[in-house]
């Protein structure tokens, strides 16, 4: 009874407004790293705070949140405006306990019906403290055009296809960049990837070997034909990881690796080639947040080679 009397005084007093509840709740949150607690204070403050940020967060309602987050959905973030919904309603869950609300109005959306459905591939991936392992194990072996191809598809985040049809004409040295043409794209855009030092390394080696093809990973025996749709999956069933990872599954293990780091959400999914639906393609910029995707893919390669390091020492010590 008493706790429910200091509930009721806090409210009457006015309680927080959703801004100073968001502050409150993340920056409790020590059990995260920083750039999880950093990216989900981000998401609320951009979408959720222009209309709602000053609002006392108990008279909030569920028709109020809907409307923010279907302009989210609207827009093309129908993966991104799922994480808000849920990073929010932690915060609800929080003014619940401390007297600033009565309800959670972002539990009462229910997320495949409120917001678009999209086709989903489910690849698989390995977590993060398991890539050491992988890559340790990745340089025991022969540096075949298959194994060569599966750390460029570490390095730039790309799906496999493209990194099949790769052609020496794309690769921009001079700039240290990849324009895949549009043609070769799942959603029919051109697309940027900003080349590491490692994958400038990478390319010198394939260039050194190269006969003549015009691709980058040409065919073990033909070239004029690309390296075969199987032969990432195969050097990774060959190593024991069948089941277990795909080259597909380095951009799902990359993009984790940035959002628990902090980096832009909006770069991430720009990097991994995920453009909203709804941008016209003459507003759509192939070049968006260059300077933060080319910073992330560096430090990304570089994370790359500490962790096989560690690997190596562990197996040598």
């Amino acid at each position: 009874a008493a706790d429910n009397r200091a509930r009721r005084a806090a409210r009457r007093a006015g309680g927080v407004t959703l801004s100073a509840a968001t502050e409150r709740y993340w920056e409790g949150r020590r059990d995260v790293s920083d750039g999880y607690r950093q990216n989900a204070q981000r998401g609320i403050e951009r979408h959720l705070f222009p209309k709602l940020g000053e609002r006392p967060i108990g008279e909030i309602t569920r028709d109020d949140l809907l409307e923010e987050l279907r302009h989210m959905d609207a827009s093309g973030r129908h993966v991104y405006v799922r994480k808000v919904r849920m990073c929010v309603s932690q915060v609800f869950d929080w003014a619940i306990e401390n007297g600033y609300a009565t309800t959670n109005p972002a539990a009462a959306i229910r997320p495949e019906r409120a917001f678009t459905q999209t086709k989903t591939e489910h690849f698989p991936a390995l977590s993060l403290n398991e890539i050491p392992a992988l890559l340790q194990r990745l340089s025991m072996e022969n540096r075949t055009s298959g194994v060569l191809a599966c750390r460029m598809l570490a390095l730039t985040w790309t799906r496999t296809n493209e990194m099949r049809m790769m052609r020496w004409s794309e690769i921009d040295l001079k700039e240290s960049r990849w324009l895949i043409p549009a043609g070769k794209m799942k959603r029919r855009r051109d697309h940027v990837v900003p080349l590491s030092r490692q994958a400038l390394a990478l390319l010198d080696e394939m260039r050194a070997r190269s006969r003549g093809s015009g691709y980058v990973f040409p065919a073990e025996h033909r070239d004029d034909r690309p390296l075969s749709e199987n032969a990432v999956l195969s050097v990774l069933a060959r190593i024991g990881y069948k089941g277990r990872m795909t080259g597909h599954g380095w951009r799902t293990v990359a993009s984790t690796w940035a959002n628990e780091r902090g980096y832009s959400p909006d770069a991430i999914e720009r990097q991994l080639a995920h453009v909203p639906e709804n941008r016209v393609r003459s507003a759509y910029n192939r070049a968006e947040y260059m300077p933060e995707r080319s910073r992330m893919l560096q430090s990304w390669a570089d994370w790359l080679d500490e962790a096989e390091a560690e690997a190596e020492e562990i197996t040598s010590g």
